[in-house]
């Protein structure tokens, strides 16, 4: 396992392109503009930070391990041994395997060039429970998780617009795999509300709940 640390922490300077005369990695700087925002939350393109905060998330890193393996299997891609050798030395030249009695992945990488940007010791506010924009855990605090619901809500409705529960649902997709419950949690925290008819949600502007 020493060995994986250190490969992760010569592949954080590997990956980012540079690295100080200590080996310490220099994370790219931001360009302005080059990460555009939409109203939902989401980013057209998507922030290496929360790249790599995916991939530091175990759960996330499997299903995406899956959805490579699956699109693999459709297109017919087969690798050959010799090209799963070079394939492998690259892997661990770049600090994502390491080969002690056997080849086995490094998932320390990614927290450790997390760390190394800085990205993972300033988690504030509702970021501490998202990863890649999404919901990673609930808080346990009552006051956090109705900050991080009203943030929802911020971002996946606007004042005065009315919605079916299925376009409630497919709002709430974009921040969790459950939407019934988050739905449900934004109705108790009064952020959400049927309308009078019942057949239709409406976000709740001046609410006051959890406080």
């Amino acid at each position: 396992m020493r060995r994986a640390a250190l490969l992760s922490r010569r592949a954080a300077g590997h990956l980012t392109g540079c690295t100080t005369p200590g080996n310490r990695p220099v994370m790219p700087r931001r360009t302005a503009g080059r990460e555009e925002h939409s109203r939902n939350g989401s980013s057209t393109v998507n922030s290496w930070r929360q790249v790599l905060a995916a991939l530091a998330n175990e759960k996330l890193r499997i299903v995406f391990a899956e959805l490579v393996l699956d699109d693999a299997r459709r297109r017919g891609i087969v690798v050959s041994e010799p090209k799963r050798t070079k394939a492998l030395d690259q892997l661990a030249a770049a600090g994502l395997a390491v080969r002690e009695d056997g080849w086995s992945p490094n998932p320390s990488i990614f927290r450790t060039l997390l760390e190394a940007s800085g990205g993972a010791g300033r988690r504030e506010g509702v970021e501490r429970f998202l990863v890649a924009g999404r919901i990673d855990q609930y808080p346990a605090n009552k006051r956090q998780r109705y900050e991080l619901l009203r943030w929802i809500a911020g971002k996946a409705f606007t004042p005065g617009e009315e919605l079916s529960e299925k376009d409630v649902n497919e709002r709430l997709g974009r921040y969790t795999s459950d939407a019934v419950t988050l739905r449900r949690y934004l109705v108790d925290s009064e952020l959400l509300e049927r309308t009078r008819t019942g057949s239709a949600y409406s976000p709740v502007t001046d609410g006051s709940g959890g406080s």
